[in-house]
């Protein structure tokens, strides 16, 4: 299956010849002709990892041959020089995803916002392996080897895609501001996908609801806002609520709403581990102790601190606790099991009061630490301190965890 960028490219298949469009199949003994002023690239992915990718620079006026590699179930196909001076070089299935023009291991395609995007393996989505050079090749090129915006460059995106966007969204406010780099365009990858899924006009309604979890370009809304970690988990929770609103998933709603609301989200409103990492990023960010170039300027953002309030780890295991227990609820799909989940929500709870007491009883002595050290884990742990706003002063920092062990 073809991805075409702006390359003007001829297919010669026998008598037949024809200019290359997105979604048209390839078949081995096709030769493509650049018929263009510019040297175009062309790529030939490959997910069966004893056949690498290939890469073609094809000049004007030169061509190549598709052939067959492998074995005809690996629908991996390979490409050779016919004329001119082409260049053909081994990359990884991003890069050659990449080219102007990307020959895919893919049979069959939808049509949504962004254009024809390739569908796995014949199916609705296939091998699951695939998504990943799928993400790849939907962040886009513009013709000329480079990326072009991210299809969430304009927008807040939801689901997963927004998840992993509120991700980047963290970490570009650290020093680690360059691995958005591999954040953005999986971000946009994703939401092409999904919302090609969404537009897909699948009759049955269950590409929608995937797209819907997948996510879509500007569809966030509600905890979608949040960065960091948190947003990661918050939006990814909300695109799965609102797939199973409606629809042919309505029926696992009884399983993933509460599911949802322990992960991260709760009818728009971030809950659960997500609002008890938001307590966790919010004493990060606001940390002034000895180690705040990592807690409050590295780790705080990328753990996310939206709606932080105070609690620390006893929090998170206590809202991990009550989604177990709603999870299991006496008119939920599960409540067979609950059982099971009421014995482990109570151990949880019971390991949730214990740290509070470790973190009340480090607190108590944090003064004795003028660093500052003792009132940020004290925080983290759930013990209710008073901020210490230098860290300057002697003392050895360890001292009120040397005393509490003794």
């Amino acid at each position: 299956m073809a991805n075409s960028q702006q390359a003007n490219l001829i297919v010669q298949r026998g008598e037949e010849s024809f200019t290359l469009q997105a979604g048209q199949s390839l078949k081995p003994g096709d030769i493509i002709r650049n018929a263009g002023t510019d040297s175009a690239s062309v790529g030939s992915v490959s997910l069966v990892k004893e056949y690498p990718s290939l890469i073609a620079k094809v000049p004007p006026g030169a061509t190549v041959r598709v052939t067959d590699v492998g074995n005809p179930e690996d629908e991996v196909l390979g490409l050779e020089a016919v004329d001119g001076p082409v260049e053909i070089s081994e990359a990884n299935a991003e890069l050659a995803s990449n080219a102007d023009f990307a020959i895919n291991p893919e049979v069959e395609t939808v049509s949504g916002l962004f254009g024809a995007v390739p569908l796995i393996g014949g199916g609705l989505l296939g091998p699951a392996g695939a998504a990943i050079a799928l993400a790849a090749l939907a962040s886009g090129s513009n013709g000329d080897g480079n990326g072009g915006d991210s299809p969430t460059s304009g927008g807040q995106a939801s689901g997963l895609a927004g998840g992993v966007q509120n991700l980047g969204d963290g970490i570009n406010q650290t020093p680690l501001a360059p691995v958005t780099a591999v954040t953005d365009p999986v971000a946009g990858g994703l939401a092409m996908v999904g919302d090609a899924l969404v537009n897909s006009g699948d009759p049955s309604g269950v590409a929608a609801a995937l797209g819907t979890i997948v996510g879509t370009p500007d569809g966030g809304t509600g905890s979608a806002q949040d960065g960091g970690l948190v947003g990661l988990l918050a939006t990814a929770s909300e695109g799965i609520n609102d797939a199973v609103a409606t629809g042919p998933l309505e029926p696992l709603s009884g399983v993933t709403t509460p599911a949802t609301q322990t992960l991260g989200s709760d009818s728009g409103s971030t809950d659960g581990v997500a609002q008890g990492l938001a307590n966790a990023g919010s004493t990060l960010t606001d940390d002034q102790s000895a180690l705040s170039p990592l807690t409050s300027e590295v780790l705080g953002p990328v753990v996310g601190n939206s709606g932080g309030q105070d609690g620390g780890l006893p929090q998170t295991l206590t809202q991990t606790s009550e989604g177990l227990t709603d999870l299991t609820a006496q008119d939920a799909t599960l409540a067979p099991l609950d059982p099971l989940t009421s014995g482990i929500a109570g151990g949880v709870d019971t390991l949730a009061g214990g740290i509070a007491q470790a973190g009340q009883a480090l607190a108590d002595q944090s003064a004795q630490d003028p660093s500052g050290i003792t009132t940020l884990v004290a925080d983290l742990l759930g013990g209710e301190t008073q901020p210490i706003s230098s860290a300057s002063g002697g003392g050895d920092p360890l001292a009120p965890l040397t005393a509490l062990a003794g």
